[in-house]
């Protein structure tokens, strides 16, 4: 794309000059206000997503090196199983331990997929260990 540049020279009397700048300064304001509330809206935003997952995860912290939690809708939806089979199997050790965080339940998702290609055994016949992914990256 070629650019072309011109320039334009525009004469205004002190009157015409000052309804100019004028209607440039309202123009600036307008656009500002309009910035300033779209930041106001983001903060807004930010704080309550930041007040649910406080509300969640009872103040705590999730733990960063699991990677993806899902919850119990999403893990039923991944098996076809209903969330109350789920929890019956966590609590007979027949899945990955659950992850709980104030009163949140989660799975990792990484842990999960680690179980299901291990042919999904029970947490009792994984050599007494659960099983564990890596959570460091791999290296190229």
């Amino acid at each position: 794309m070629n650019r072309v540049s011109f320039q334009i020279g525009i004469t205004l009397d002190g009157d015409a000059l000052e309804v100019l700048t004028e209607i440039m300064k309202q123009a600036i304001e307008r656009s500002t206000s309009r910035l300033m509330r779209a930041m106001e809206e983001q903060e807004r935003r930010e704080a309550r997503i930041e007040q649910s997952r406080t509300a969640i995860f009872a103040g705590k912290k999730p733990p960063e090196n699991m990677g993806l939690l899902i919850d119990s809708k999403a893990l039923s939806r991944l098996l076809n199983l209903s969330q109350g089979t789920i929890y019956n199997m966590e609590k007979e050790g027949r899945i990955p331990a659950a992850i709980r965080i104030g009163k949140a339940v989660r799975w990792s998702l990484e842990e999960i997929k680690a179980w299901i290609d291990a042919g999904c055994p029970e947490r009792a016949n994984c050599n007494g260990h659960e099983i564990k992914v890596s959570r460091t990256p791999p290296t190229d």
